[in-house]
C-alpha cells in the first residue's frame, strides 16, 4: 500500500502569500514602467495604474468591446491571453498623432490600422512583464485570433490588469497567464531589485531644459507676427527635466563646438513608489 505524503499547508500557504507579494511588486513595476512608455509614445499626460490578482479565473463571458489577443512564452510554448480595451487603443492612437484622445463610448471592432497599434502596445507591455519575471525566453504575440478563455476556466491564472487614464479617457489592458508563468525567478526569490533596475534602465525616456524664461504683457504677446525677435538673456545655469519631472540644476558650457549642459545638482528621486 502506497502511503500519500501529507500536505504542509503552512509551506503552501507562504508559496501562495510569496507569489502574491511578488505580483503586487510586478504589477507596481509595469505600472510604472508602461507610463513612462507611453508618455514617450503619445505625450505627457498618461497615468498607469496596475493591479495584480493571483490565482484567477477569466470570465466566461465575452465582452464585444474587447479585442482578445493570444501571447506565449517561446519558451515552454505556455500560451496566455491578453485583454485590449477597443475604445482605450483607439484614444492612445489618436493620443500618438496629436489628437486629445477622446472617444465616445465603447467601440465593438478595431480597423486594421487600429488592431496593429493594439499589438504594438501590447508586445511593448509583454516585453516589460518579460523583463520584470525575468522570463528565460520572451513572451510574445502569437497569430491565432479566437481562444476559448472556457479552456482556462480550471486553471490558477496571474492577472495583471493595467488600468490607463488621460485627461479625457481611461480604459483597461488585462494580461492572463499560466500559474507555471509566475516561477520564471519570480515567485521563489521574489522582485529584486536588480530585475527592477534591469527593466527600468531599458524606458525611453524625454529630457528637456529650460534656457531662459521671460515674462510679457497679453498685449505684446497678441501682437506678435512672424518675424519679430524676443530678446532672451542666456543664464548660467538651466532647469533639467526628465519626463516632465525636474531632474535638477545644470551649467551651460561648450563641448565640442556644441551647447551642452553639465549638472550641477540633481534633485533626490522619490522610490516609495516601487
Amino acid at each position: 500500500m502506497e502511503l500519500v505524503k501529507p500536505c504542509n499547508l503552512f509551506e503552501v500557504g507562504g508559496r501562495m502569500m510569496a507569489a502574491r507579494r511578488a505580483a503586487d511588486d510586478l504589477a507596481r513595476l509595469v505600472a510604472r514602467s508602461l507610463t513612462e512608455s507611453l508618455i514617450s509614445m503619445t505625450g505627457d499626460g498618461v497615468t498607469v495604474r496596475a493591479q495584480s490578482q493571483f490565482p484567477v479565473t477569466p470570465s466566461r463571458i465575452k465582452e464585444t468591446s474587447i479585442t482578445t489577443f493570444i501571447c506565449e512564452n517561446q519558451g515552454t510554448g505556455r500560451k496566455g491571453i491578453v485583454d485590449f480595451d477597443n475604445a482605450l487603443c483607439c484614444a492612445l492612437m489618436e493620443r500618438a498623432c496629436g489628437g486629445a484622445g477622446a472617444i465616445d463610448g465603447p467601440l465593438e471592432m478595431l480597423t486594421l490600422a487600429e488592431h496593429r497599434f493594439a499589438e504594438r502596445i501590447i508586445a511593448l507591455t509583454l516585453d516589460l512583464l518579460g523583463r520584470a519575471m525575468h522570463c528565460s525566453s520572451d513572451l510574445a504575440l502569437v497569430k491565432e485570433r479566437d481562444l476559448e478563455k472556457n479552456g482556462f476556466a480550471s486553471k490558477n491564472l496571474f492577472l495583471l490588469t493595467m488600468t490607463i487614464e488621460t485627461a479625457t479617457f481611461n480604459g483597461s489592458i488585462k494580461v492572463w497567464l499560466s500559474e507555471e508563468s509566475m516561477t520564471f525567478g519570480m515567485m521563489e526569490n521574489h522582485v529584486n531589485s536588480d530585475l527592477l533596475i534591469e527593466a527600468l534602465g531599458q524606458v525611453p525616456l524625454p529630457v528637456s531644459a529650460v534656457l531662459s524664461r521671460r515674462q510679457s504683457t497679453l498685449g505684446n504677446v497678441l501682437s506678435l507676427k512672424v518675424g519679430d525677435t524676443l530678446p532672451l538673456t542666456l543664464p548660467g545655469t538651466a532647469e533639467v527635466f526628465v519626463g516632465g519631472q525636474p531632474l535638477g540644476q545644470a551649467r551651460v558650457v561648450a563641448k565640442n563646438n556644441n551647447l551642452a549642459l553639465e549638472l550641477q545638482s540633481v534633485v533626490k528621486a522619490d522610490t516609495q513608489g516601487l
